[in-house]
């Protein structure tokens, strides 16, 4: 699919008159695998006659030769280098490092990152508003449900946007002038007294766009599905297609009403602006769910720096038809997973008063997490139990809620709230320890939690380091030196 999407996307700059370079940022094992991809690429850039770039596993251990240099007491440590940009412990699945590659590639620019499985067209919200809003809501997206992947590509109204225009609307840019680009048609009323005060003061910056999705939705399960309010949560169980096909979907329009800069975290990283012009956080590494870890990662230490939602939506179309499972609804409740422990322990960190600078409250949320790692067994399991019956909590208070405002929705909705919040209540009498589903059964419970203490280690040191080594890698960059090289 990566060669469809650079394909998809060199036509697209050369419609709208679009110069820079292409980069493609390639986490394959197989090394034939990554010989195939340069001799591809090489074809394509002569093709096209555009700047191809391309890092595998061979260019990135040159880079972090590079990178670390002599290993002398000013220089980046290789093994904290090593984990950004492949990951540990034989986890196979290492999108954010391959992310952070492209960090350390970019370095001093603000960049458009796409998902290899995406295409090269995008569609306005079927209910787009003027205007911009400010809002301290977590998640700003609406919902339009469809059975199948060619429901929604054939509902949707595709139209010939340039992706880098609508990202720079607000990428990188203040508050105070995205404002100003849309004086007399700017919704203030969702957002905070702390938001309203950011843009009075001048500093609030927009680091990170996200545009919305057409097509795979992209999430892990549907739970999510039964907690949408409004206008969403009438699609799901009022379409013709019937709640009973749409309750599982991965079929999906998910995008903002209309522009929308918000002081929350939600972020999925398939069609993304990166304002890396200055310091960025790095990605979790390994499993899924890095963007989420992202977000949050953002929004702890750049206190300064918001996410902006753009009111269209990629093409998100995975070679594979991919679907939920009917379990998938319920079992989440129950399951705890990689990112999820590494997002309690982010969120139970508190910057001290005296940390504002980015760069310092990633070096204090890195201690953070490195404390984790370190405690004793019996400790961290009775934390993450702690965590776990807080989020459990949570969530049945939003499907009570979500029931006592839908109190006439039909059956199988209501039937399903019912079993999650059962499930929830089962899962919290449960007196047996905790279990890592993205870890088990592969690994014996015990092992997988002593896993994800190092893992947690080793993320606060990169946290702690990856100033330095954003730092390094600029420098490397000013003298010539890329991590992305013409595939040879």
């Amino acid at each position: 699919p990566a060669l469809r999407c650079l394909d998809d996307f060199v036509l697209c700059a050369k419609r709208f008159g679009r110069s820079g370079d292409f980069v493609v940022l390639d986490d394959s094992p197989d090394a034939d695998v990554r010989r195939q991809y340069r001799e591809a690429l090489r074809i394509v850039a002569q093709r096209e006659a555009v700047e191809v770039l391309y890092a595998g596993r061979e260019e990135k251990l040159r880079f972090v030769d590079a990178l670390v240099g002599d290993g002398g007491p000013s220089s980046p440590l290789r093994h904290v280098v090593e984990f950004a940009l492949f990951g540990a412990e034989g986890l196979a699945r290492v999108i954010g490092a391959n992310r952070n590659a492209s960090l350390l590639h970019t370095v001093g620019d603000a960049f458009l990152s796409t998902d290899d499985d995406t295409r090269g067209r995008m569609v306005p919200s079927p209910d787009a508003e003027e205007g911009l809003a400010l809002v301290s809501t977590n998640d700003p997206t609406d919902f339009w449900f469809f059975p199948d992947r060619d429901s929604a590509f054939g509902a949707a109204q595709f139209s010939d946007q340039d992706p880098w225009t609508q990202h720079e609307r607000l990428l990188g840019r203040d508050l105070a002038s995205c404002v100003a680009d849309h004086a007399g048609s700017v919704d203030l009323d969702g957002a905070s007294g702390k938001l309203l005060s950011t843009l009075m003061s001048g500093e609030g910056r927009v680091r990170v766009t996200a545009s919305g999705i057409v097509g795979d939705c992209g999430m892990g399960a549907p739970t999510y599905y039964l907690i949408l309010r409004g206008n969403a949560h009438d699609r799901l169980v009022s379409s013709e297609a019937g709640y009973d096909v749409l309750r599982t979907t991965r079929d999906v329009l998910r995008v903002a009403p209309r522009w929308t800069i918000a002081d929350g975290s939600f972020l999925m990283t398939t069609s993304v602006g990166l304002d890396n012009s200055a310091l960025l956080p790095p990605f979790f590494p390994v499993q899924f769910n890095e963007d989420g870890v992202f977000g949050v990662t953002l929004r702890s230490c750049f206190e300064r720096g918001f996410i902006g939602y753009l009111p269209c939506a990629i093409q998100h179309d995975p070679i594979e038809r991919r679907a939920f499972r009917a379990q998938d609804l319920y079992q989440r409740q129950s399951q705890l997973s990689t990112p999820d422990v590494v997002l309690h322990c982010l969120a139970s960190h508190v910057p001290g008063p005296a940390t504002r600078e980015p760069a310092q409250r990633l070096r204090a949320l890195g201690q953070h997490l490195k404390d984790f790692g370190a405690l004793q067994p019996r400790d961290f399991e009775e934390f993450l139990r702690i965590q776990r019956w807080r989020q459990l909590s949570a969530s049945v208070s939003h499907l009570e809620d979500s029931l006592a405002v839908y109190h006439d929705a039909p059956a199988g909705w209501t039937d399903d709230v019912h079993r999650c919040i059962d499930e929830a209540h089962e899962c919290l009498k449960r007196e047996d320890g905790i279990v890592l589903a993205d870890l088990v059964p592969e690994r014996d419970p015990d092992d997988a939690r002593a896993l994800i203490q190092r893992l947690l280690f080793r993320f606060g040191e990169l946290l702690e380091h990856w100033p330095d080594i954003h730092e390094a890698a600029g420098a490397l960059r000013r003298r010539g030196h890329a991590l992305a090289v013409p595939p040879r």
